[in-house]
């Protein structure tokens, strides 16, 4: 290997990549298809002189791939980050881009859950069996509703994200993890991020039409009391105002005129739905949600339960003793305490 330096045009995106193996790395074939993917192919457009590193044995390359693949993750969530940043620069993406993107996420996704599986028979991944598969049902009418603001099936005001639509929330949500991302690249993928906008747009909007989230992944993340449930974050009012975020955390600032109104909740802060409803209304950004004639949602009972941090914490051990998440172990004990009423 010869210390021969090589021309290159300098995108921004290469600022993030510590040496020059690493910059090899995220020009190569699996970032070339997660560009492809999210249809940000001239983002980054290097020099030929840099589609791989000065000449040696295959046996090296091989070594340099798995070594910067294990020491860059963070990196690759960088590099997926402005990737984020760029698709909500452009919110507005119709129906069909985000069916042919999702399209191809599963497909490629169908054949290496296929292969885990050591199943040859690839006919549910093709085109027809996709299209009438829950998965893409769901995508379609979340997009219908987040977007496009249509309500349309379960996915009415004050009504609940539930079934096949939890679901697709909760799988997509998965999706959205580094080691995850590093899995889908490995196998040439890359995850839908137009179907993944228009999941968290139509959970938002569920909020925001006086609605129920089904999971309150907040509270997993930042403990009982802390989480997302009532509230909109300030992400989710971006996606809404089809703005990014920080310019919306530039407007939560209280020394504006009019600005959004926010509640600090633990260390965040996120707004009421009522609040973020008046706001909204003028953003130019902004699709409010249609009238839906006929159709009077069903909310599931509300009841006031209060936790006192002692049992919180008594909670918190058992769940993790029982390696869940404090809102899976929380739901267990109710299904089980409901079905102990019926017995």
């Amino acid at each position: 290997m010869n210390g021969q330096k090589r021309g290159l045009e300098a995108p921004p995106l290469l600022e993030v990549a510590p040496n020059r193996w690493t910059r090899w790395f995220i020009l190569s074939r699996p970032w070339r298809a997660c560009r492809q993917a999210n249809g940000l192919e001239d983002f980054y457009r290097p020099s030929e002189s840099l589609a791989q590193p000065d000449s040696c044995s295959s046996e090296s390359l091989d070594d340099i791939r798995a070594i910067t693949l294990d020491i860059n993750v963070a990196a690759l969530y960088c590099l997926h980050a402005i990737i984020d940043i760029t698709l909500r620069l452009r919110m507005s993406f119709s129906k069909s881009e985000m069916q042919e993107q999702l399209l191809t996420f599963l497909t490629l996704f169908g054949r290496e859950v296929a292969a885990l599986y050591g199943v040859s028979n690839y006919t549910w991944t093709e085109k027809g069996a996709i299209e009438r598969s829950p998965v893409w049902e769901a995508v379609s009418e979340m997009y219908d509703y987040g977007v496009a603001g249509i309500p349309t099936g379960d996915l009415v005001p004050r009504s609940r994200i539930n079934g096949a639509h939890a679901r697709v929330e909760m799988f997509f949500r998965g999706l959205d993890t580094p080691h995850m991302r590093t899995y889908l690249e490995a196998s040439d993928n890359a995850s839908p991020r137009l179907a993944m906008f228009a999941v968290q747009s139509a959970v938002a909007r569920m909020v925001l039409d006086s609605g129920d989230r089904y999971t309150d992944f907040g509270a997993g993340e930042y403990g009982m009391g802390k989480g997302d449930y009532g509230y909109l974050t300030l992400a989710e009012i971006a996606l809404l105002a089809n703005m990014d975020e920080r310019s919306v955390r530039n407007a939560a600032n209280p020394k504006l005129p009019d600005p959004l109104k926010t509640e600090q909740v633990g260390k965040r802060s996120l707004v009421r739905p009522e609040e973020a409803r008046r706001w909204l209304a003028g953003r130019k950004g902004f699709v409010p949600t249609q009238e839906c004639e006929g159709h009077v949602a069903q909310r599931p009972p509300e009841f006031d339960l209060v936790l006192t941090p002692e049992l919180v914490e008594a909670l918190e051990r058992e769940a993790k003793k029982a390696g869940l998440s404090f809102n899976a172990y929380f739901r267990q004990i109710l299904l089980r305490a409901f079905e102990e009423k019926d017995k």
